[in-house]
């Protein structure tokens, strides 16, 4: 069985402090104690492919004890990995040294406000248009109006977001997790095409079946067996 590994968030060292009360910028490289892992093949999975002719399903297989290999019916399949955590003799997970690059600078006042206003117009200029077909005047002229209008209001929003925006570095828990290949989840689904013949009053449309797509996905199973706390940059508001 596993040992629980933890370190306690008060035996962290204290992080750097963001100047100028969390509005300036902090570029530096934090060293922590991260998981060791070591890349692992836990098992196989049948590979995708293509059929002429089907039906649509959906459904799981899992393994049976011990088994944790399969193929298509083409005698395809693919390998699953993941980064699996390495124990110490007691059972508890190892740590290594490492260290994390991080830059901590609060949203710009001056990109965020456009960003925002170009979606704001965008949302604006389909709901003018739509306003201009109701009221009967111009669609693109209820569509500018809504853009210019919904723009600079949720532009003002995204200059206020910026203008409050602080960080900070902060000790993030996380889990340390061992995964298990249980089995796979398997899905038939119908790939169609639209086909259309003629011109102008004459055109006319029909959807035909392309291929049926076999798919298949991983079930994998985590068991958490330990956590440790990695340096994160923090966006918090500033109350005014």
């Amino acid at each position: 069985m596993n040992i629980q590994t933890s370190v306690k968030l008060s035996t962290l060292p204290t992080l750097p402090t963001v100047p100028n009360g969390g509005k300036g910028r902090l570029e530096v490289d934090i060293p922590y104690q991260a998981p060791d892992t070591v890349e692992t093949r836990l098992g196989s999975i049948p590979g995708n492919f293509d059929t002429s002719s089907g039906y649509t399903k959906s459904e799981t297989i899992r393994f049976e004890e011990g088994q944790k290999e399969a193929t298509n019916r083409y005698g395809s399949s693919v390998e699953v990995w993941r980064a699996q955590p390495t124990y110490n003799a007691d059972g508890s997970a190892k740590l290594k040294d490492a260290s994390e690059h991080l830059v901590a600078e609060p949203k710009s006042k001056v990109t965020t406000p456009i960003l925002w206003g170009l979606g704001g117009a965008a949302g604006g200029a389909a709901v003018g248009a739509i306003v201009g077909l109701v009221a009967n005047f111009h669609p693109g002229l209820g569509a500018a109006v809504g853009a210019t209008v919904a723009g600079l209001a949720v532009g003002a929003l995204g200059y206020r977001d910026a203008d409050t925006d602080r960080v900070k570095l902060d000790w993030q828990e996380t889990n340390i997790v061992d995964h298990n290949l249980t089995g796979y989840h398997y899905r038939v689904t119908e790939d169609t095409k639209e086909v259309c013949h003629g011109v102008g009053k004459d055109r006319r449309c029909h959807t035909e079946t392309d291929d049926y797509e076999h798919r298949f996905s991983a079930l994998i199973d985590e068991k958490v067996v330990g956590t440790y706390h990695q340096p994160v940059v923090v966006h918090y508001k500033e109350k005014k």
